[in-house]
């Protein structure tokens, strides 16, 4: 099977595939199990909250800093 201009491959729900296996020419290797779960990226939330956490904890420093300079 290739693969489409947009790199996606359908295969037909007939056939009887039990274990996809896909690999290109710098050996990279991608195996699926058929009716398992697609893997995603992590939770969104986590990255936002260490995000926010990191821009509160720069404010802070900085406030702080200034806070120490009038005085």
């Amino acid at each position: 099977m290739s693969v489409d201009e947009q790199g996606y491959f359908r295969y037909s729900p007939d056939l009887a595939a039990a274990f996809l296996v896909a690999t290109d020419s710098k050996g990279h290797r991608a195996e699926w199990r058929v009716g398992d779960p697609v893997a995603v990226g992590g939770p969104r939330i986590t990255t936002i909250l260490v995000v926010v956490a990191g821009f509160i904890a720069i404010a802070v420093f900085f406030a702080l800093r200034n806070k120490k300079k009038v005085c």
